[in-house]
């Protein structure tokens, strides 16, 4: 996947990509690449729709799994390799619309009490408190924190964002 490879991460990165979407989606086409063990160029819609199956039936992979793949072939034809029509008909799996399990104010309680390390508890009720993601919370240093107004600037949300 040598010159492809250069190829669709340099258009991941000109379409603005995240980091780790660029590393997923060039990881996702190497293994759909390596599961037929030829040339992406070669392959069409049925060897798609081959790969996909074996990931559904074989491999069990969940929805958002899938979805990850298919996003990723999808980018890969259409974009990298020109041949938006490939992948055209290649239908995005259905996903569970869970609700998330919602712990009670008890609960929350509790577990920033079993947090020893008083950084540690710091880092968490912030994040907790502001609806941070862990790479929001990781990414946040002493000069985004206005106490007198009490407000946390993130700079680097996502999306490429900047929220306070």
């Amino acid at each position: 996947m040598g010159a492809i490879h250069t190829k669709v991460k340099a258009d991941l990165e000109l379409r603005g990509c995240a980091l780790t979407t660029q590393k997923e989606y060039l990881r996702r086409a190497h293994n759909f690449v390596a599961f037929h063990g030829c040339s992406q160029a070669a392959m069409g819609e049925t060897e798609i729709r081959e790969f996909l199956l074996h990931l559904l039936n074989e491999k069990k992979a969940g929805s958002a799994t899938v979805h990850m793949y298919v996003a990723a072939i999808k980018f890969l034809y259409a974009t990298t390799l020109e041949r938006p029509e490939v992948a055209a008909k290649i239908p995005w799996p259905k996903r569970a619309q869970t609700l998330p399990d919602i712990l009670t104010g008890e609960e929350v309680e509790q577990l920033f009490r079993e947090i020893t390390s008083l950084k540690h508890r710091a880092i968490l009720m912030s994040a907790y408190g502001a609806g941070l993601r862990v790479s929001e919370a990781c990414s946040l240093g002493v000069s985004d924190i206005d106490s007198k107004r009490m407000l946390i600037h993130v700079a680097r949300a996502r999306g490429r964002r900047t929220a306070t």
